[in-house]
């Protein structure tokens, strides 16, 4: 893959490009909340209980917040005040651009500046990028040709908040507020500064608190480029040569305060991270036509290195409230330091056949050698071969149609692992002078990933290019993953670093585009993009009978079983009669075995694009399809248990659960047993019931919309602006799904990774509405 940057044009003169936009953000997705009862169980009012199945609002008066101190203790009205959007603000992101460009007949130059800052929906919240960016590209001589590009960026924040599960979470501690609260109440979220916070309930934490005292900050600098020349020996042969660097610098921090339900004492961590990678290759090409035999072959060779550098200090006590330094830690610190390189040594080389611009075929072979793999594993050769015709360069097929294009590939890759896989170390313990072996088992005898790839594709373009068809039928078969999997403690490891396994994919990606009217003035083009994908997991390591690929809370997990697919979910299921009706015992569902519930991989995928464009105005569009698969929703679970959510209104004054008694002698009878809200929810919407919280993920979602109007040339006149184009945007929306309370698309995070199938109490995706102003000069 070659990926070429902007540079200025080849063109006397200086220009002059720049670019403002300003748009705004609110929660595309809140849960929707119940307002008929409050705080409480079993229709009676408790304090520091978290759960809504409390009184109903009828007018009373009620001695409640006693744990935040918000009321004094008298009788006041209880009466519903809870809404979502109290705590949340209107996001907004600011990006600004300019560029200066410049060239003539020997090269050309282009200098360019970016800012984007952005606050987020979560009060205190930001995120700031600067970018400074040079590519320039000069012929020295008529054979000697030199391209240049480097570019810096420093991201920053002083704040980005915690997502997901447990007391850091913002949407699990809202969750679990009562309907009967104020959310201002809890804006005053010191009870004695820096020393106790005011909070609903003792196992949890003030949302706010979070906002404004669990600060997690981060500067990062980056710097990439490269520099590469390309020397022309004659007409049909040259050579390149090329230097690429990417490094990073990164300074990460968290603070806690004291009385954090996590960190009672408190806590100040710092982690610093370096990073650098060094690509160096050279191309030699020659490329020559014989008769209608066109020929390309090139050889190449690459070394590609990569370095971390990882510090890492946490003190989980601070001795004065407030200060956050490392100084100030009064605990014996954690510490972590973990330096790690990476080599691969390749070479390369591709022969690129065309005859009669009619039969095309390509041939690539490279072979790599990686620092992470053992040395009789370590060189590892792939190829891949591409056949292609196109009939209508030599055959008058059909009038209508421009161009058909048949294509057959082929390819073989291989694919190394992580430093430091091979061999076991010694690791210090926390006792003076200790060493004690790390539980994860490494492998001296890891072999390279492969994946064999298969494609039979089909092009076509029919009245003058303003159809266009394109369709691609796929294969692909992975082996000898190289994975983290559990093994029994008796070995005195709990996972081991193994190959493993046989996954296969197979698809169809088909896209279909065209101008449906095409005239001097006024154009519509429409696009769709359809994919269908299935995996199966043939097969894993012997006496593998799982692998966890994510884990959620309460044993929710995303697995891999030979016989199943990745993105399997599996958790409790209910316990069901021989007809599949769901088993009550006390007026309460049955929990039956552990098993899958259904795949995060959707059916099918639809992308649908239009355009229309009307003289100097433009209008553009575009809608996203998901059809099948399914997500596990924790926001649902935490939303029912808590008694939070709309949906959990039926019933409250006793309900029947829909479902059969054992009889005891092979036979039901319809359930009849009556329970209190509250322990039906908690029965039928458990956390670790996957059956229970898992959701058709099916969505058609207004991806973005653009409006854009070109000021007339004649307006402008012979002024200063040569072009300026006024836009509004606007992304995600509107959402249609019968997904409940959430995005559909929300995925939790598990080491910084996201995990498709499970919501685990995500922040609300985001809507954002504004203008876009671009000018030339």
């Amino acid at each position: 893959i070659l990926i070429t940057t902007k540079s200025g044009e080849n063109n006397s003169g200086l220009r002059i490009d720049a670019s403002s936009s300003f748009m705004v953000s609110n929660p595309l997705v809140l849960p929707q909340l119940q307002n008929e009862y409050g705080g409480g169980w079993g229709q009676s009012y408790f304090d520091n209980f978290g759960t809504n199945f409390g009184p109903r609002f009828e007018g009373q008066e009620v001695v409640q917040d006693n744990i935040g101190g918000f009321l004094g203790g008298e009788p006041t009205a209880f009466e519903n005040r809870y809404d979502l959007n109290d705590f949340f603000e209107t996001g907004t992101a600011s990006n600004s651009s300019v560029a200066l460009s410049a060239g003539n007949e020997r090269g050309n130059i282009k200098l360019s500046y970016g800012n984007s800052l952005n606050t987020g929906m979560v009060p205190n919240t930001n995120l700031d990028r600067h970018s400074l960016n040079l590519n320039s590209r000069f012929s020295l001589t008529d054979k000697w040709r030199v391209d240049v590009s480097a570019t810096a960026v420093n991201s920053s924040s002083d704040n980005l908040t915690v997502s997901g599960y447990g007391s850091q979470g913002v949407m699990y501690n809202l969750l679990w507020n009562y309907t009967n609260i104020d959310l201002d109440w809890l804006r005053d979220y010191w009870i004695e500064e820096d020393r106790l916070q005011r909070q609903l309930f003792t196992w949890g934490d003030n949302p706010f608190f979070i906002a404004y005292e669990n600060i997690n900050a981060f500067d990062k600098d980056r710097l990439f480029g490269k520099i590469s020349t390309t020397y022309d020996f004659t007409d049909a042969l040259s050579l390149m040569v090329r230097f690429g660097t990417d490094q990073s610098s990164e300074l990460r921090t968290a603070r806690r305060p004291i009385s954090s339900h996590r960190y009672a004492n408190g806590m100040y961590r710092e982690q610093s991270i370096n990073f650098r990678e060094i690509n160096a290759d050279f191309l030699l090409k020659y490329n020559q036509r014989f008769g209608e035999l066109t020929t390309v072959f090139s050889l190449g060779g690459n070394i590609f290195t990569q370095e971390t550098k990882e510090n890492y200090i946490e003190g989980r006590g601070l001795a004065i409230p407030g200060v956050y330094t490392l100084g100030n830690i009064n605990v014996t610190p954690s510490l972590f330091r973990f330096d790690s390189r990476k080599q691969i040594n390749s070479l390369y080389g591709f022969a690129n056949l065309g005859y009669m611009d009619f039969l095309y075929l390509d041939l690539t072979l490279r072979n790599d050698w990686s620092s992470t793999l053992p040395g009789d594993n370590n060189s590892y050769l792939y190829p891949s071969v591409s056949l292609s015709a196109v009939p209508t360069e030599i055959f008058d097929l059909w009038a209508p149609m421009d161009l058909l294009k048949v294509r057959l590939n082929y390819a073989n890759v291989g694919k190394d692992t992580d430093p430091y896989q091979l061999r076991n170390t010694f690791a210090f313990a926390t006792l003076p002078n200790s060493l004690t072996t790390p539980d994860r088992l490494l492998n001296a005898n890891l072999r390279p990933e492969r994946t064999n790839s298969y494609e039979l594709g089909l092009e076509a373009s029919f009245l003058r290019n303003r159809i266009n068809f394109d369709l691609s039928l796929y294969r692909t078969v992975s082996t000898d993953q190289i994975i983290s999997s559990a093994i029994s403690g008796a070995s005195g490891f709990s996972t081991a670093v193994i190959n493993a396994g046989r996954i296969e994919n197979q698809g169809i990606e088909l896209m279909l585009g065209g101008n449906v009217i095409q005239t001097e003035n006024f154009q519509w083009n429409l696009g769709l993009n359809y994919t269908r994908n299935r995996n199966q997991v043939v097969e894993l390591a012997d006496g593998l009978e799982s692998f966890v690929i994510a884990q959620g809370p309460d044993g929710i997990t995303v697995e891999a079983r030979p016989g199943g697919r990745i993105g399997d979910i599996y958790g409790n299921t209910f316990l069901r009669s021989p007809e599949g009706d769901i088993i009550y015992e006390n007026g309460l569902p049955v929990t039956g075995e552990r098993d899958v519930v259904g795949n995060y991989n959707p059916d099918w995928m639809l992308g649908a694009n239009t355009g229309i464009r009307f003289k100097n105005l433009s209008a553009n569009a575009l809608f996203d399809v998901r059809q099948g698969g399914v997500i596990y929703s924790y926001t649902n679970a935490i939303g029912f248990e808590s008694g939070i959510l709309a949906t959990s209104l039926p019933g409250r004054d006793g309900i029947v659960g829909e479902g059969v008694i054992d009889n005891g002698d092979g036979t039901f009878r319809p359930n009849d047993v009556e329970v209190g809200a509250e322990s039906y929810y908690y029965g039928i919407r458990p956390r670790d019931n996957a059956e229970a919280n898992t959701y058709d993920a099916s969505f058609i979602k207004l991806r973005s919309v653009n409006i854009s109007y070109q000021l007339p040339a004649a307006m402008l006149g012979n002024g200063l602006i040569k072009s300026a184009t006024l836009s509004l945007v606007g992304t995600n929306l509107f959402l249609w799904t019968d997904v409940p309370n959430i995005d559909p698309e929300a995925q939790a995070m598990n080491g910084g990774t996201l995990v498709p199938g499970l919501e685990v109490t995500q922040l609300p995706s985001a809507r954002s509405l504004g203008g876009k102003v671009s000018l030339r000069f």
